[in-house]
């Protein structure tokens, strides 16, 4: 078995006279398949396999699937298996190699696919970036963070903080905490902040500020490496994320009072963040999920290419976010780079962030590029 990596526009196009076979079925295929990229997979798909649901089946565009164990790979010949994992991906990926399987298959690893890849630009947006500076700015030089523990902020922030105040030094830097910024004010942020889970209040409060005085917003983990002028031209800008989601997090901007920003606030009123036991909802409030379909109905296309929509400027995840957030790698930055969101995740558990340093062998396999 041979262990290979792509981008995941170059793994479709690597795929289409080949037989594909899905190993894993949780919550990493269940994003996929919730992406409109997974019909260009789908179409080479041939099996799925799940150890801990063989014999049962799944619903895939509304047909009833079988999913098979591991074992029934070595009856297979020139396939490709496309991992679907992140915290059991050492043990599948263990299972496979027990399986004696001829180079004749291919391994290719979902997060190391999306580590990878970046989107296309559009030429015509391409021109109205980069028309000559005298046109007008719409979105106000103010960049807005939040920071509501109290503690001390880690020297990684106060060095990405320094970037901002290097890069930018005409900026307003607005810096909002407990004293100066109602938490109270939304359920769910009240919640949130009661239970101590930062990243949620900034869900809620980044929105808000930005709907309320427009600029742009920056998580204190993102670094500066150039200024964002040209995002100032249109009514709001957006990055995608590693996995085709927008990512509000890496830095996202817009003039006050933009209809489509208190759209997304919106999503959040009257909304809970903790169930009736008082257990936070974390992973059904991840923000690039939960937005996610109200930036389809408003026909942005979730496929990580430069777009205009309504003049919000999309942009390619190469423009802010080229860090990875299963790796932590840098892979696609290029001169376009205008900042770089460390991803500190703050947000995750300590065990499951300890899983995701200890990766030499995936760092080493990512690299495999057809």
């Amino acid at each position: 078995m041979k262990t290979q990596n792509a981008s995941i526009e170059n793994f479709i196009r690597h795929i289409a006279d080949k037989k594909v076979y899905i190993y894993g079925l949780g919550e990493v295929y269940r994003q996929l398949a919730a992406r409109d990229v997974y019909r260009l997979i789908h179409k080479s798909v041939a099996g799925y396999i799940d150890n801990g649901k063989a014999g049962q089946e799944i619903m895939v565009f509304d047909t009833p699937c079988p999913v098979h164990s591991v074992e029934c790979l070595r009856a297979v010949d020139g396939a490709v298996v496309l991992l679907c994992s992140t915290k059991q991906l050492d043990s599948m990926y263990q299972a496979l190699c027990e399986q004696n399987l001829p180079d004749t298959v291919e391994c290719f690893v979902l997060p190391l696919i999306w580590a990878v890849s970046d989107g296309k630009d559009d030429i015509s947006v391409m021109k109205k970036i980069l028309t000559p500076d005298d046109l007008p700015e719409r979105i106000d030089r103010k960049i807005h963070c939040f920071w509501f523990s109290g503690e001390e902020k880690p020297e990684d922030y106060r060095r990405c903080i320094d970037s901002w105040k290097r890069v930018c030094p005409d900026y307003e830097i607005m810096e909002w905490n407990a004293e100066n910024y109602d938490c109270t004010k939304a359920p769910f942020m009240k919640q949130a902040y009661e239970k101590r889970k930062w990243a949620f209040v900034s869900d809620y409060a980044r929105l808000d500020v930005i709907y309320r005085y427009g600029g742009i917003y920056l998580d204190m983990d993102v670094e500066l490496l150039k200024r964002p002028d040209a995002w100032l031209k249109f009514d709001a800008f957006f990055n995608f994320g590693t996995q085709h989601d927008i990512d509000l997090g890496s830095g996202f901007g817009s003039v006050k009072e933009n209809p489509f920003v208190g759209q997304l606030l919106a999503l959040y009123h009257d909304r809970d963040f903790c169930d009736r036991d008082g257990t936070p909802m974390v992973w059904e409030y991840v923000q690039p999920v939960y937005i996610r379909d109200t930036f389809k109905s408003r026909g942005v296309r979730l496929d990580g290419s430069m777009q205009l929509v309504d003049d919000m400027l999309i942009l390619p995840r190469r423009y802010h976010t080229p860090v990875d957030d299963f790796l932590f790698d840098n892979y696609v930055q290029t001169e376009d780079t205008v900042g770089i969101h460390h991803y500190n995740a703050g947000w995750c558990s300590e065990e499951f962030l300890q899983q995701r340093r200890v990766k030499s062998f995936w760092r080493e396999a990512a690299e495999k590029l057809l």
